[in-house]
């Protein structure tokens, strides 16, 4: 009798299993988003250290600072790069780090033939460069979020930090994300609908498909490694909810031929499908290609391997440019 009875309760548990709602990326529907408010007090910072290097003939400004994330009272670890020329406005631009990275990957060199750094490089260029490490990273306080509601917080801090930063000009800011970095920038930007003038996203996971690698999961103290089904973790971190609330002027879906987070480059299509529908200016790559094209994963213009994506960026951060030239 009791052998029966466990039977049974194992069948049932195999028929709940069965019924019960799960994810389904062909079917799945994702939820609205409510538009936060700005935060009424001003950006808490603190001036840390200053430094100068010559770039290409153009010297560079270097400044850290922690600055403050209103929402969990912890110090952001931040840097900004700008020309040494006071006589004018220069565009300004946030870059986000991929996976659980930090600032430190922008520090890395450009390329293989300077020791400058991808930071000092845009700087060099005519920007001003924002960098950070998220919290729980670098020297950031606080605990790893995942790109989830708490960051976001923190990099919309960061983006009004930018704002009202000496010779910026206020109306060109723009934000370059990098890989699961797409979460953290999507989900602020639909979120708080800041007004920038381009958002380029560079090979971004869109969804938690592709964040988990189709849902098998990734390794523990990773982004991929929860769950599919967790629907609390994954509604504060899917790009493709934020979309429809983005209010940029240029949106660029960055592509290259051997994608490095895995074999498809469907979700490059997946985001520039969904785009489409909701943005006014949608692009994949270069100007070569068409503006409001859709595409499937066959058709997709992508770059070529031999191809540098950083020049392919900061190409397109100066197409979109507005500075004012002195």
């Amino acid at each position: 009798m009791r052998l029966k009875t466990i039977v049974v309760f194992c069948i049932l548990l195999l028929i709940a299993a069965c019924t019960s709602e799960r994810y389904d990326p062909k079917t799945y529907s994702y939820l609205p988003v409510e538009k936060e408010e700005a935060p009424a007090t001003e950006v808490i910072s603190s001036l840390e250290s200053e430094s100068t290097a010559p770039i290409e003939g153009i010297t560079v400004v270097r400044k850290d600072y922690f600055v403050t994330n209103p929402t969990s009272s912890k110090k952001i670890d931040v840097s900004v790069f700008q020309p040494e020329n006071n006589s004018q406005l220069y565009p300004g631009v946030i870059l986000v780090p991929g996976g659980t990275g930090s600032k430190k990957d922008f520090l890395k060199p450009y390329s293989r033939e300077t020791s400058a750094s991808i930071a000092e490089t845009f700087a060099a260029k005519g920007f001003t460069v924002l960098l950070f490490s998220a919290e729980g990273r670098g020297d950031s306080d606080g605990e790893e979020d995942y790109n989830g509601y708490v960051a976001q917080d923190g990099l919309y801090e960061l983006y009004r930090f930018l704002l009202a930063y000496e010779n910026v000009n206020m109306d060109n800011i723009g934000i370059v994300s990098y890989s699961y970095g797409i979460a953290l920038a999507s989900g602020m930007l639909g979120r708080y609908q800041p007004h920038l003038q381009y958002y380029i996203e560079w090979e971004g996971p869109v969804n938690r498909w592709y964040v988990t690698f189709e849902c098998q999961g990734a390794s523990p103290g990773k982004p991929g490694s929860f769950s599919c089904d967790d629907e609390d973790y994954w509604l504060e971190r899917e790009a493709l909810r934020f979309v429809p609330y983005f209010d940029i002027e240029h949106f660029v879906i960055v592509q290259t031929e051997k994608n490095h987070g895995g074999p498809t480059v469907r979700h490059s299509v997946e985001m520039n499908t969904l785009a489409l529908q909701y943005l006014d200016w949608v692009r994949v790559n270069g100007p070569k290609n068409y503006i409001n094209q859709e595409y499937t994963p066959e058709t997709l213009p992508v770059l070529s391997e031999s191809v540098s994506y950083h020049d392919e960026i900061l190409s397109y951060m100066t197409e979109f440019s507005l500075a004012e030239k002195g």
